[in-house]
Formats: structure tokens, sequence, C-alpha cells
């Protein structure tokens, strides 16, 4: 209790301190092991946190954890080991998941936009291609541009790609009309998101 106190009030070391004594008496415990780990990821004693917290893990999963030790992956150019210990967190529904899921959209985004910005498609009174995207990173995105791959006149596979101007906010729908046709509704989407960006 006395190590809570003080690293809700910041005091780091001395909170460092009462975790040792409490892990001496009582190796065994996840809650010791975790709170010590973040109090020393507050210190950047990253080498130490980082053994703490997965200590941390084997003895219990906790998604403040898996949180922390994503922080410290993304500190280390660790993209990989950071988007595992998101996605967990993000899954688990506590209050660390919508952080979470925000910092995996900010660092899956530019490799896999389409797993983030669902597309539709459906035709408009011409029968041509409209292509809509709706936001579903939880922030505001940018630069989002989509790929429609189709067969000319010639029976040639080309593609196209298009994009999609403007800032869209987050849960909100944007539309372009791609010209290209005939597309009749219902059938095979050809759209994919290929790109788009946060903006900071």
């Amino acid at each position: 209790m006395r190590g809570d106190v003080r690293l809700v009030a910041d005091k780091y070391d001395m909170a460092i301190t009462n975790y040792n004594r409490a892990i001496n008496r009582r190796d065994g415990f996840f809650y010791y092991h975790l709170q010590r780990g973040l109090a020393r990821k507050e210190l950047g004693q990253t080498d130490a946190a980082f053994v703490d917290l997965n200590r941390s893990l084997e003895l219990m999963p906790t998604a403040s954890a898996h949180y922390a030790l994503a922080g410290i992956a993304e500190q280390r150019g660790d993209t990989s080991a950071a988007i595992g210990h998101y996605k967990v967190v993000a899954q688990t529904g506590s209050s660390y998941s919508k952080a979470a899921t925000v910092k995996l959209a900010k660092l899956e985004l530019p490799s896999n936009p389409g797993a983030y910005i669902p597309r539709a498609c459906d035709a408009d009174a011409n029968g041509n291609l409209v292509v809509s995207v709706r936001n579903d990173t939880g922030m505001q995105i940018t630069g989002v541009e989509i790929a429609i791959t189709y067969t000319d006149s010639g029976g040639r596979s080309l593609q196209k790609r298009q994009a999609i101007r403007g800032q869209i906010p987050p849960g909100q729908i944007a539309s372009v009309n791609t010209g290209l046709g005939p597309y009749t509704a219902g059938g095979n989407c050809p759209a994919e998101v290929v790109s788009a960006r946060i903006v900071e």
C-alpha cells in the first residue's frame, strides 16, 4: 500500500523500495512485480521494467502490463511486439482498451489501412462505380487512397488509383465516384483501401 501511494504521488524511487520489500516477502504475487515495473518505466529504467512486467505476466496476465510493455517496445522500435501487446489490450474491455486501439491504429494504418477503413461499392444513376469508406480508427484521417481493379474493353486487367479528398472524422463515411462502369450494385467490390494517415 505504501508503494501504491508513492507511485501515485510520483515518488518512484520510494515506491520501488516498498515493492522490493514486498517481493522479498512474496515473490509469487504478480501485483508487486507489475507495480515495480511501472515505477521503473516511469524512471526510464526500461530494461528493469521489461523484466518486472514480463514476470508479472507470467504470474497473471493483465492489460496494464501488456500496455506498458507495448510502450517499451515502441520506444525500442520493435513495432511488431508493440502491435502484439496492444492487440491483447484492445480485446480486454479494460480502461486501457480504447487507448490501445488508438495506438494500434497509428502503428498498423500505414501497412494495413483496410483493417481500419472498411469500404463498400455501389453504383450511381449511370451505373458508374461509387466507393465509400468509413473511418474506424477513432482518429481524424486524411490521405485516403483506393485502388480499383477492372477489366478494359480489350479484356486486360488494369488498376486505377483514386484519392478521397479531405479529412474524414472518426466514424464518418466519405465517398468518391470513380467514373468507371458499368458496375452492378451488389456485385464484387473491386476497390481496396491502399493508403491513409492519421491527422496529427
